[in-house]
């Protein structure tokens, strides 16, 4: 596509916002309630991710970027026992290795080079991976938060 990534971006957040706002508005639903501060700092940062992602898929080739965006389990894992103090086995962290070391072995007979767009979309694309990760254990800390006295207006159903 020739259309830049912000623009994308923009688009893939604009338009889901526009109709949820509707939606919430003839339901008479609160927009912030709650602790809505991690949720307003993971919302950055959900844009963040989309606008990597396009980066990502726009210089990067297809294969490499998608390899690399599946990369982020074992960033929520790693994030998840340093913010939120999760135990994790040593069992996990042998799997996880194994996981590194296929990503290492399958990008092991490619040239790395610095200066060609395919260098940006891959960067991108763990970019990408990272932030995905840091939203999701944003989510795991404000469930774990959450309390069930928040009461709506009126039912979601």
């Amino acid at each position: 596509m020739e259309m830049p990534a912000t623009s994308m971006a923009f688009i893939r957040t604009a338009v889901p916002v526009l109709i949820l706002g509707v939606v919430m508005a003839i339901k008479g639903i609160a927009l912030f309630r709650g602790n809505y501060r991690p949720m307003l700092w993971a919302s950055f940062l959900n844009m963040l991710r989309m606008y990597l992602f396009f980066v990502a898929f726009i210089y990067g080739s297809i294969a490499n970027v998608v390899l690399i965006l599946f990369t982020w389990p074992i960033f929520v894992t790693i994030l998840s026992a340093i913010f939120l103090k999760e135990i994790v086995s040593r069992k996990t962290w042998s799997l996880l290795a194994v996981a590194f070391t296929g990503i290492i072995i399958v990008f092991s007979n490619q040239e790395l080079n610095f200066s060609n767009k395919d260098f940006i979309g891959m960067a991108a694309a763990l970019g990408t991976a990272a932030v995905y990760a840091m939203t999701v254990v944003i989510f795991k800390k404000a469930s774990s938060m959450a309390r069930s006295d928040f009461p709506l207006r009126r039912p979601l159903y």
